[in-house]
């Protein structure tokens, strides 16, 4: 049974890592480095860690959905700026 929390960015790493296990299985395979690809997407899209969610397996990260908190039309929004599963953990 996972357990799901809000994240800090200090477990970026982790993120990455969750991030790589997760779109292992894709058709495409990415060349870019994951962890720099993923970092600048949350700058770009205004990542706030601590409205993203994790779930996890004990100590290990299987999913997590990265939260961007910006302006829309003028209004304060919040969006989906990432969503990964690990494969075994999907359904």
């Amino acid at each position: 049974m996972c357990q799901c929390s809000f994240l800090s960015q200090k477990q970026f790493p982790q993120i990455a890592r969750t991030f790589d296990e997760a779109f292992a299985d894709y058709y495409l395979k990415s060349t870019r480095k994951a962890d720099q690809w993923l970092y600048n997407r949350g700058v770009k899209n205004a990542v706030q860690y601590d409205c993203s969610v994790g779930a996890f397996d004990g100590d290990r990260m299987v999913g997590f959905t990265l939260v961007g908190i910006d302006d829309w039309q003028g209004r304060p929004a919040a969006f989906d700026a990432g969503t990964g599963i690990v494969p075994d953990y999907r359904g």
